[in-house]
């Protein structure tokens, strides 16, 4: 298997090989993956897509010392309408101190703000998918934040550089950030910036009501955000203003049952190709002896399209872990869900500790 390592990527393994020699003040972890999903086509397909068939392997190393941590991947990935991908992304590479009340961080590093599981309007840089059948190697972004902290608040202000959706060059944004703790409620404000979607303002909250339940939700208002026009050739386009929104909870029952509820809608859902802006979402998960099973069921409000996942979790060994199961898109003819290339999906993976 051949990798092509980007500079930092060198530079982390050899911060790896030279960390052991103080193991004392060293924290140093690996994780190996192995994913595979397998899609059947969808007969009735009217949105351009192939049906999914893809291999993913990678092993992600990290390692922590003192102020600096940093952790990177080597991965290779085979989809069989694209060919195999061989990588060895830099995931973070950052220096983080503290001095009193102040926290200062400089490098690479994954961020997430987010409150939501199926969603995450304030999920304004990692920009995870929430709903990905297997694992997806997560990489970082630059950036310099300062961050206060009190006994029950904390600032941060924070900027960094990224991609643009267009492909422009790059962008920098910056973001101003205030956490409150009110009693049982965790509150959280944000005001972003950058030159792609202009402003944007957001909040979140989440409050725990019981021993088995809690609350969250969260609100996020662009300036300005991007979607894809397909005619005559696919091509980002800027459109104003948009909102997100989400409200949940979380039920736990003695007997190790867990429902999640959420819904939800996205303001910047393709219009385009009619993207669900609209969204029920409700998990039910045990937490069993041999297996974990979750129920996954995903409705779109709007033209009534499902989404159904069965999954099962099985701890194989204290660092061996087992996931699995079915996807299937349903619900109505004329629906979103029912349009795409992808009409069932299986998957499975392995994860492994050291």
């Amino acid at each position: 298997m051949y990798f092509k390592p980007t500079l930092l990527g060198v530079t982390l393994i050899l911060l790896l090989g030279c960390l052991p020699h103080q193991s004392g003040a060293t924290e140093l972890n690996a994780d190996l993956r192995l994913a595979f999903i397998d899609g059947v086509t969808n007969s009735n397909q009217t949105l351009a897509g192939e049906s999914t068939q893809l291999s993913r392997q990678w092993l992600t190393l990290s390692a922590q010392r003192q102020s600096l941590t940093a952790s990177a991947a080597f991965l290779t990935e085979r989809n069989e309408h694209e060919g195999r991908l061989n990588t060895s992304p830099l995931i973070e590479l950052y220096w983080e101190q503290s001095a009193g009340p102040w926290e200062f961080t400089v490098g690479k590093k994954i961020l997430d703000w987010g409150v939501g599981y199926g969603f995450q309007p304030l999920d304004l840089f990692s920009q995870e998918n929430q709903r990905a059948l297997v694992s997806e190697v997560s990489t970082g972004i630059p950036i310099i934040n300062a961050e206060y902290f009190t006994h029950t608040s904390a600032w941060m202000l924070l900027c960094s550089q990224g991609q643009s959706e267009a492909q422009r060059p790059h962008r920098n944004r910056c973001a101003v950030r205030l956490y409150q703790l009110l009693g049982q409620w965790d509150l959280q404000s944000l005001l972003y910036y950058d030159a792609d979607h202009q402003f944007a303002m957001g909040a979140s909250f989440a409050t725990v009501t019981s021993d088995s339940s809690e609350w969250h939700g969260s609100i996020l208002i662009q300036q300005r955000y991007q979607n894809t026009d397909y005619q005559p050739a696919p091509v980002i386009v800027d459109r104003d203003h948009a909102v997100k929104a989400l409200l949940g909870f979380t039920y736990t029952s003695a007997g190790a049952n867990t429902l999640i509820g959420e819904i939800w809608h996205d303001g910047s859902a393709e219009r385009a190709i009619q993207e669900p802006r609209a969204q029920l979402m409700l998990s039910l998960s045990h937490d069993g002896e041999l297996i974990d099973p979750t129920v996954d069921l995903l409705f779109a409000v709007e033209d009534k399209g499902v989404i159904l996942t069965l999954r099962g979790t099985s701890e194989l060994a204290t660092k061996y872990q087992l996931s699995y199961g079915v996807r299937s898109y349903q619900g109505s003819k004329d629906s979103f869900y029912q349009q795409i290339a992808d009409k069932q999906l299986s998957f499975v993976e392995l994860s492994l500790t050291f």
